[in-house]
């Protein structure tokens, strides 16, 4: 799954992994995915979009409930 400014006419490449689609942002929850798959996709649309960060999440059990703690990658050699 890639997320990001990506123009509509960019190409496709096949790869082993299934078929890669264009899918409306409005068509996400009735996708067939993962807990981790739609985490990452709801973290995109409610924060990432608005931003140019990179997260990492790690997945954990709550309340027997999958849930992720997200954090900014920051580059620490630079500061």
């Amino acid at each position: 799954m890639y997320m990001g400014s990506v123009s509509a006419d960019s190409g496709l490449v096949e790869s082993e992994e299934g078929e890669l689609l264009w899918i409306d942002n409005s068509k996400l929850p009735e996708l067939k995915v993962t807990a981790s798959t739609r985490a990452i996709m709801e973290h995109y649309l409610e924060t990432g979009i608005h931003n140019k960060q990179i997260y990492t999440g790690t997945m954990y059990p709550l309340q027997g409930e999958p849930a992720v703690g997200w954090n900014v990658l920051e580059d620490w050699e630079d500061k």
